[in-house]
């Protein structure tokens, strides 16, 4: 398609006839609002100069403001393996240029075409879908009925009651079909409020649920939409989210076979049956302690020990010496509402400073933030001859990138680049540590979004707070996680 309709035109600049197949037609209307969402990172080099998206903030027909029609390559601005900074400045203004040359060369490499909205850089339509499509406000009530912890029957049956997708005579009649009416547990036309909430039976299951998890009385002028929001939480897996629902499939499943066995309706049996599934899910670990947080009454319902369910967990953190010969990197980023930081600190086997850094950052993402501080550690490391390192950080994303290829996340596209390329020169571990542990990154991290310029301390002048945590580093005092 780029041969029979760009020849050797940059696909951006090109327009669609009348004769011209319907693909290409639609590929035209949407390829601007497209381009949005497609960012490259350059390799060997074969990507349009202004048109594309190969800086990571815009194209340079954007900074600049111009509609480019001479489709120029980038690797037309390479020179001996490295950027031809004066032939740049002959055509890009100096800050251009100065971004331009921050992004590291990897010439043995072909361009990578990424995705913005995935961190792998593939294209996901879903992500594109919930990005360009008009969203409605998000119902909580639909949102809890799913869960891994409720069978998918009893949740799809949940979802038909509060949609009218149920075949109750009265939904039957609004659509045309002539039944006679009779509810099962009563003389009563048979409704779906009358079956699930204010029959002769519903009235006497909901309230006994209701007393036993202690929320008081049931109005009587509720719904079932109106029940349901009273029991959600917004722990999704609680038990006040699967209670309500197994309470629904009991009371449907009573109706049916009374209704086409000819069982009598019975309140007790429906709410022993309630009972018995619980049980049953807990005994297959669908739900587990966790579940009934914060909901002792119906834990001891249940026969759930109050003693063995824990809303707080309290752990031991401590930072840990590395094995000589090799040193330590702890590194952290800080993100405010308008100001953002980055710090890190080397350590030797005995856990005495060689090296310490911290600087501002304009407001970014957190990611990003942690990615830098990595970057700007190792680069000291290098500096500094060490190479062998152990590194450490808070953000457990930042290891899985480093740990798996197929995270690249777009926005920070180079930065990756430029840590893959000081990795590949050190011996080095990269592992995660609780923030309590990395107490000193995380204190030069926040010190350095207040700062105004990017600094490294001497060893033998280092802040007073600083300090401290570094002696209870050393000693291996722990610190206590909540």
């Amino acid at each position: 398609m780029n041969a029979k309709y760009c020849k050797n035109s940059n696909p951006l600049v090109c327009h669609f006839k009348t004769s011209d197949s319907r693909v290409w037609k639609s590929l035209c209307k949407i390829k601007w609002e497209a381009e949005n969402y497609i960012q490259w990172g350059i390799g060997i080099g074969e990507v349009a100069f202004s048109q594309y998206n190969w800086l990571g903030t815009g194209s340079i027909d954007n900074y600049l403001n111009t509609h480019t029609i001479v489709n120029t390559r980038v690797n037309e601005f390479f020179y001996n393996g490295e950027w031809n900074i004066p032939k740049l400045q002959e055509v890009v203004p100096f800050d251009i240029v100065e971004k331009i040359i921050q992004i590291p060369l990897q010439l043995q490499v072909k361009d990578k075409i990424l995705f913005m909205l995935s961190s792998s850089g593939n294209f996901f339509l879903k992500r594109i879908w919930d990005e360009t499509r008009i969203k409605g406000e998000v119902d909580k009530t639909f949102k809890c009925l799913w869960h891994k912890s409720i069978p998918l029957s009893y949740s799809l049956l949940a979802w038909r009651c509060l949609k009218g997708f149920v075949p109750i005579d009265n939904i039957l009649w609004n659509k045309g079909f002539i039944v006679v009416s009779k509810c099962q547990c009563c003389l009563n036309i048979e409704s779906l409020h009358h079956v699930f909430v204010n029959g002769s039976i519903a009235s006497k299951v909901w309230p006994y649920f209701f007393n036993v998890a202690d929320m008081g009385l049931l109005n009587a002028n509720l719904d079932l939409a109106g029940i349901l929001k009273l029991w959600f939480t917004d722990s999704k897996g609680h038990i006040n989210n699967i209670l309500h629902i197994v309470i629904i499939w009991y009371l449907w499943n009573s109706r049916n076979e009374a209704k086409h066995l000819g069982i009598k309706m019975n309140a007790y049996d429906i709410i022993s049956k309630v009972r018995f599934k619980i049980l049953q899910l807990k005994a297959v670990n669908l739900i587990s302690i966790k579940s009934f947080t914060k909901s002792c009454s119906l834990a001891d319902h249940f026969g759930i020990y109050k003693e063995d369910i824990h809303s707080n967990r309290e752990s031991i953190v401590k930072w840990s010496k590395p094995n000589d010969p090799y040193v330590k990197l702890n590194t952290d980023g800080s993100v405010h509402a308008n100001k953002a930081g980055i710090g890190g600190i080397i350590r030797d086997s005995q856990g005495n400073p060689l090296a310490i850094f911290l600087g501002p950052m304009s407001t970014c993402s957190v990611l990003t933030s942690e990615l830098n501080a990595l970057y700007h550690g190792l680069q000291i490391c290098l500096r500094l001859g060490l190479q062998n390192v152990n590194i450490e950080v808070d953000c457990t994303l930042v290891v899985h990138i480093f740990s798996k290829n197929d995270l690249c996340f777009p926005q920070d596209f180079y930065t990756i680049r430029k840590i893959r390329m000081a990795l590949s020169l050190l011996n080095f571990t990269i592992s995660h540590i609780y923030r309590e542990g990395n107490a000193c990154a995380d204190w030069l991290a926040n010190f350095g979004a207040e700062s105004e310029n990017f600094l490294e301390y001497s060893v033998y002048d280092i802040p007073v707070p600083l300090k401290g945590m570094i002696i209870l580093d050393k000693t291996g005092l722990p610190y206590i996680r909540h």
